[in-house]
């Protein structure tokens, strides 16, 4: 294969990952604890072990305008994750992130910077994990139902990007955030919303397998 081949591979992935909906670096330390592999959910912060569930996300305001509304579907267990957005999926493991669409023999293996949620490259699981960091230095707000679950809301400054951040965290599924708001310094309003949620998740660890057949290149996602 020659080096304009492979140049134009590279570039066709990266126009491909960050065409995607909403993605996120992933990278789990960056802002909160660091999770390792074996880690248990309560080092991290959180009381729930494993979910599945539909996400949507909505970003209003801000300097980029108004996005459209995206959903995904998202399993999580401990420190990996795997995202559905229509025909794409990513997976995360530790630190270690890939994707893939259906059908296909080319994957990426993604070296994430560090993202900030208004503009992100990939489906984001992060704001899940940032719940329980929330919760724990923050202060209880309101309580009240979303869709069809009790919660108790928490408020937060995070203080790496100047956020004010509210999670409704349900009682009925073991703290999971049904619903995050974050306002950030430029106005900027990201919106995730859980529907369908099932805390714990009723799934197997080979929802984290890679496909076989798939070549998974290393592809370099700059600032």
């Amino acid at each position: 294969m020659t080096s304009r081949t492979t140049s134009r591979r590279r570039r066709g992935w990266a126009r491909a990952i960050s065409s995607l909906p909403c993605l996120v670096a992933l990278c789990l330390g960056c802002h909160s604890e660091a999770a390792s592999p074996g880690s248990s959910s309560a080092a991290r912060g959180l009381s729930f072990d494993s979910a599945h569930f539909v996400c949507t996300r909505r970003v209003e305001g801000g300097q980029g305008g108004n996005r459209p509304l995206v959903q995904y579907e998202v399993w999580m267990k401990g420190d990996r994750a795997h995202i559905v957005s229509g025909s794409t999926h990513v997976v995360r493991r530790g630190k270690e992130t890939y994707s893939w669409s259906d059908g296909g023999s080319g994957g990426a293996r993604l070296e994430l910077p560090a993202a900030d949620e208004r503009g992100l490259f990939a489906p984001s699981v992060d704001y899940v994990r940032r719940s329980g960091p929330c919760r724990d230095k923050g202060k209880e707000i309101t309580r009240g139902v979303q869709d069809g679950h009790p919660f108790v809301s928490y408020e937060c400054l995070e203080e790496s990007d100047g956020s004010t951040r509210t999670y409704h965290l349900a009682t009925d599924l073991q703290g999971f955030p049904v619903r995050a708001r974050i306002v950030y310094p430029d106005r900027t309003v990201v919106t995730y919303t859980a529907r369908s949620a099932e805390v714990p998740g009723s799934f197997a660890d080979q929802k984290f397998e890679l496909p076989g057949g798939v070549n998974f290149e290393p592809i370099k996602i700059g600032q």
